[in-house]
């Protein structure tokens, strides 16, 4: 509006009919309680919306320092902005001011009994509206905050009045009626909540846990019987479909599996037992030809290799046969109750000449152990402590071998030797058939590679187990034999 060529009238004497008019327009389009003013240079109030208010004086509060602005000046509100002439931009003719009451503003300010809602002026503390009882001080731009019997909340304006402040005060039990309702709705509705959520989970335990019901059942069967042929119905494509399906899949892979592991032993043992048969012969005629004739010392050599090269080959078998049948589930294991020391010693006494033969120091040490009878499988227990001894002492050239036994969760056995000792990578190998370390002094030595495999098979069938420990290459191997299995009963010696 100040820049419209009209505003050129201010200096001419028609002023009181177009820009009146102007204003007067003005303010039936905002229609609003405000009123528009031009005042000239010499701040004499020259139109106004306000007929009453032309060539009334100078304007009071004409105080700008700017082209364009706003203020506050007894209550009222005021935006204004400079007018130049039309003709020349750098002419100042005057001021367009916009007047507003701030006291119009009441009548958008709710009250009622329950509550009110009021402005507030921040430096000067000028109120708008109801003038409350109660005193809140502002610390931030919006907030909420609980007083006496009201809840207050109170956020900053924006634009010209962001020095101001609305507030909204409201008694508590108004303001939490609709909370409190709420919790009464649900305390009424939750019984049928209660029971609309029980219809649901039957209703889904009865597609989920049904389906699961019969997957136990089959799995229970196939333990007991070991069918593996068994087959699980189930038409659904949801997630348990799919597991059904994957079940169906694994049983049918595991009975092709068992079967050909079941004729794998079959074949295994059926050529063990052919083999044996021709290869006691060799040796009992090797034998005879070295005890009984007259050879010579090349011909006793040839012989010899043959029964030591029997004796290996026999040895493999009894390996290949043993590791069938554990595989296969035929291994008997005999149970009965046992002096774990007794064991010991005889096992010690069994391969005491191997160690006298290379040199070695051999000993036996029970200061750890109270005396116990554990049941077990004696022939199993003493194969496994005579395989890891013999390990010991073929591996070990010099040095010792020592044989200890402790009462540790159950029995622990353990075989230590200053042999060749392991590295770190290669200890995976030695528990899988026909593997061997790929070092100098190990590749001297004559082994099939099963000792240590077979063995911890064996333990496992008697509910033991077999760990390896070593600190690198010739510093030696530490084995553990132990068994979990409390003692049935101990005594102090």
């Amino acid at each position: 509006m100040a820049r419209l060529d009209v505003m050129d009238d201010i200096i001419s004497e028609d002023i009181d009919k177009r820009i009146s008019r102007l204003l007067e327009q003005k303010e039936k389009d905002y229609n609003l309680d405000l009123d528009f003013l031009v005042i000239d240079v010499k701040a004499d109030i020259i139109a106004s919306s306000n007929r009453n208010r032309r060539f009334k004086g100078s304007a009071e509060f004409y105080d700008f320092n700017a082209s364009k602005g706003s203020f506050f000046y007894q209550n009222k509100f005021y935006i204004y902005a400079q007018v130049f002439a039309s003709f020349d931009a750098n002419k100042s003719l005057g001021y367009l001011l916009l007047e507003y009451d701030l006291k119009n503003l009441e009548q958008f300010l709710n009250e009622s009994k329950n509550g009110f809602a009021y402005l507030k002026e921040q430096s000067t503390e000028k109120i708008i509206g109801t003038k409350p009882e109660i005193k809140l001080g502002i610390k931030s731009q919006k907030d909420s905050i609980s007083i006496g019997e009201y809840l207050v909340v109170h956020q900053q304006m924006s634009g010209a009045l962001q020095q101001w402040y609305i507030f909204y005060a409201v008694k508590k039990d108004i303001a939490l009626s609709f909370f409190y309702n709420f919790i009464r709705f649900m305390l009424y509705l939750s019984p049928f909540i209660l029971l609309l959520i029980v219809f649901i989970a039957y209703k889904f335990s009865y597609y989920i846990v049904k389906p699961i019901e019969e997957l136990t059942e089959v799995t229970d069967e196939i333990v007991i019987s070991k069918d593996y042929s068994k087959y699980l119905d189930m038409a659904s494509t949801d997630e348990i479909g799919k597991l059904a399906k994957s079940f169906n899949t694994l049983l049918t892979t595991m009975d092709k599996t068992l079967f050909a592991s079941d004729a794998k032993s079959s074949f295994i043992s059926n050529m063990s037992h052919e083999l044996k048969t021709p290869l006691n012969a060799i040796i009992g005629f090797s034998q005879y030809l070295i005890t009984y004739e007259k050879l010579s010392d090349e011909q006793l050599d040839i012989v010899s290799n043959i029964e030591a090269s029997s004796q290996y080959l026999l040895e493999m078998i009894h390996g290949i046969l043993d590791i069938a049948k554990i595989e296969s589930g035929k291994m008997d294991v005999i149970v009965s109750e046992c002096d774990c020391l007794t064991l010991l010693q005889e096992c010690f006494i069994m391969v005491e000449p191997l160690a006298e033969d290379k040199g070695l120091r051999f000993e036996f040490k029970d200061e750890k152990y109270i005396k116990s009878v554990l049941k077990t499988d004696v022939k199993i227990f003493k194969q496994i402590v005579l395989n890891l001894l013999s390990n010991a002492i073929k591996y070990t050239q010099k040095g010792s071998v020592i044989l200890e036994v402790s009462s540790e969760k159950g029995l622990l056995v353990r075989v230590k030797d200053t042999g060749i000792g392991i590295e770190e990578k290669e200890m995976g190998k030695l528990f899988k058939e026909f593997s061997r370390i790929d070092n100098t002094l190990s590749s001297k030595q004559k082994g099939t590679g099963l000792g240590l495999s077979l063995s911890k098979k064996l333990a496992h069938l008697i509910g033991g187990d077999i760990k390896l420990y070593s600190e690198g290459t010739y510093r030696g191997v530490c084995a553990e034999f132990s068994i979990g299995q409390v003692p049935l009963r101990q005594e102090k010696r």
